[in-house]
This record gives structure tokens, sequence and C-alpha cells, in this order.
């Protein structure tokens, strides 16, 4: 089993509705730099707000690959 480096300790940590669009944007940020490749989705990243803001869906899911190789 893969370590954790810093960006996925950051990125894995406990996610609540206060810091949610907070998160958002630091997946955004790390996909942009490099740091995560992203996976596949319920909806691009680039639209997930706009998918959250319409209620379209209660839950989404994302996954992404850090540099680190860890998923």
């Amino acid at each position: 089993m893969k370590k954790e480096c810093e960006f996925c300790k950051i990125s894995n940590r406990k996610l609540n509705t206060n810091d949610y669009f907070e998160k958002l944007v630091l997946w955004k940020n790390y996909v942009s730099q490099g740091i995560f490749k992203f996976i596949k989705g319920d909806t691009s990243l680039k639209n997930l707000e706009e998918e959250i803001y319409n209620e379209n869906k209660y839950v989404y899911y994302h996954y992404f690959e850090c540099k680190c190789g860890k998923k």
C-alpha cells in the first residue's frame, strides 16, 4: 500500500459541507498543476458547481490519481 504524500493528505481530510467548495477549488488547482489526474466522475470538474447549485443529484463521485501514484 502506498503512503500518502503531502497532497493526498490534504485532499483526504474529512469532507463536510462547510469546506466542500474550498476542497473543490483545491482539487481543480491540483488537476491544473498536474498534481492530480482526473480519472472519472459523475460530471466534469468544470461543471460540478453548476450541477450542485441546480440540485440535479444529491451525491457526486469523482476519482483522481495523485502524482505519487495513489488513487
